[in-house]
């Protein structure tokens, strides 16, 4: 019988840290929330269900979007980040910590999910408002479907916990890994009931929060990672048809701000970004120090904020892209002309590496969490992507319309109407399934280049993670070790649903 200690996944103390604009950024002092008394009605409830917010994207679970992102292959890494870009043995043991907090972190918000929805009868509610009950339970499932989405795609079979934890004794935790199918039925689950009983949308004061249109477009890329082609180009059809997103208009790299920028709150093709603000030091975010210097006077190699992260300039569709397409300059710089002098400087590391700059904020007022910008999780490309791809993938090849949301797409990042056919259109016939799903691909490479673990995740469910490492990495032969991140001994050891042997290859 393994020993019964504290687990370090099971966290009774909410933490009401929220995530968006106005009210949803501020810090409620909470320190203990006793359940009976918080869920009395649906303002404490939903404070509950804002806890399990903040471990989405705590900076546990920054840590390892930003290892996965390094794990593209269009990216490198340096530093202490550097044994994420070695794909020929398992990560080392810095690296192997960050995944081990990721995972517990991940945990600690299904563990908060799981309270709000098991305690959601307590809130005390007249029969005329039942549906806000409703919606709160169906919140709490997307958020828990969403921490299982990544949980699967980046650990393999995970255990499923599906109740409260009030007690160390409960065999909710004592929970077997489950194969990757159940997990992702489970997901499917969670996720229907979020898009039938969610809220449409939000006021300004919770942009960010779970929506029945978050839930669908979250459930398009669920479908797309299963090979599910006619599901997922069903519902990512939805979401386009619902006239509530619009792509946002560029002319040149810099409009990009209007996406990426430290002062955008929400922008028209937006689905769910999580949210940041500059305005406090300490409710922003810390990617941008990893992906390029930030500060309007220092963009040299030695510079405070020095990146971990390098363009991958093996990589064959880095070395292929186009400069004409504006995401290029936009998301990565190799020179910078300084202000005062009008000197042009090579800024690329050891003259090869160029550096990334999609995440920048000037005004951040400090080195840590000081960041204004939001991290995007689906925006309406994802959505036309999501389409061309499963419409082409269930039919055999591509359609007219496949092709077009194709074309939406590369046209925004060339500075074209997005409506109107362009000299730098995809060819309108030609195409095998392979030869556009390959097209698609790439086009997503470009678009959602260090948005969390999108390029790393295609590789993944496209089987071609050996391929594209080994071409982009002269020299290295892919270790299958490094499919997966490695279960915390701690879990291994608490759990009397799992053994040693349950540990992922390698580790």
């Amino acid at each position: 019988m393994k020993r019964n200690i504290k687990s370090i996944i099971i966290i009774s103390v909410f933490s009401a840290i929220t995530f968006s604009c106005g009210d949803f950024l501020t810090e409620e002092p909470f320190t203990i929330l006793v359940p009976e008394t918080i869920f009395n009605d649906i303002n404490g409830a939903t404070a509950a269900l804002k806890s399990a917010y903040s471990s989405m994207k705590d900076g546990n679970m920054r840590l390892v979007w930003t290892m996965t992102n390094g794990r593209a292959d269009n990216v490198t890494t340096r530093g202490s980040w550097a044994p994420v870009s070695d794909y020929t043995k398992p990560l080392n043991s810095t690296n192997i910590t960050r995944s081990y907090n990721g995972w517990n972190s991940f945990y600690q918000s299904i563990g908060r999910c799981n309270t709000v929805i098991d305690r959601a009868d307590l809130i005390s509610l007249p029969e005329s408002r039942e549906s806000e009950r409703e919606a709160l339970i169906a919140e709490a499932k997307f958020v828990r479907a969403w921490n299982y989405y990544y949980l699967v795609r980046l650990y393999g079979p995970v255990p499923l916990r599906l109740r409260e934890v009030t007690s160390l004794t409960e065999e909710v935790l004592n929970a077997p890994r489950m194969s990757e199918a159940e997990v992702y039925a489970q997901i499917e689950s969670d996720l229907q009931e979020a898009e039938q009983k969610g809220v449409d949308s939000w006021g300004a004061a919770d942009v960010g929060r779970g929506s029945k249109w978050i839930a669908k477009a979250m459930l398009a890329d669920v479908y797309l990672t299963q090979g599910k082609w006619r599901e997922a180009k069903e519902i990512a059809n939805e979401v386009i048809n619902s006239a509530k997103y619009n792509l946002v208009s560029v002319a040149t790299s810099e409009d990009y701000i209007q996406i990426y920028g430290p002062y955008v709150v929400e922008h028209s093709e937006e689905i769910l970004s999580f949210k940041f603000t500059n305005s406090v030091n300490g409710l922003g975010t810390w990617e941008p120090k990893f992906s390029g210097p930030s500060t309007r006077t220092n963009y040299t190699t030695g510079g405070s904020g020095w990146s971990g992260y390098l363009v991958n300039t093996d990589c064959p569709h880095v070395a292929n892209w186009d400069d004409a397409d504006l995401r290029k300059d936009w998301t990565t710089y190799s020179f910078w002309t300084d202000p005062a002098t009008g000197e042009v400087i090579d800024i690329r590391f050891g003259g090869v590496w160029p550096m990334f700059r999609k995440y920048r904020d000037f005004d951040a007022p400090g080195w840590g969490a000081s960041h204004g910008n939001d991290l995007p999780i689906y925006r309406l490309s994802d959505m036309l992507l999501i389409y061309a791809e499963a419409s082409s993938q269930a039919a055999g090849g591509p359609d007219a319309d496949a092709i077009e949301k194709l074309n939406m797409v590369k046209r925004r990042a060339y500075g074209y109407d997005v409506a109107t056919v362009s000299p730098i259109d995809y060819p309108s016939s030609g195409w095998t399934q392979q030869t556009f799903r390959d097209a698609v691909l790439i086009e997503r490479a470009y678009e959602f280049m260090l948005e969390p673990g999108k390029r790393w995740f295609d590789l993944k469910r496209t089987n071609t993670i050996k391929q594209a490492i080994e071409a982009a990495y002269p020299g290295q032969t892919y270790n299958d070790v490094s499919t997966f991140y490695p279960i915390p001994p701690e879990e291994i050891q608490n759990n009397d649903g799992m053994t040693e042997a349950d540990q992922n290859p390698g580790y």
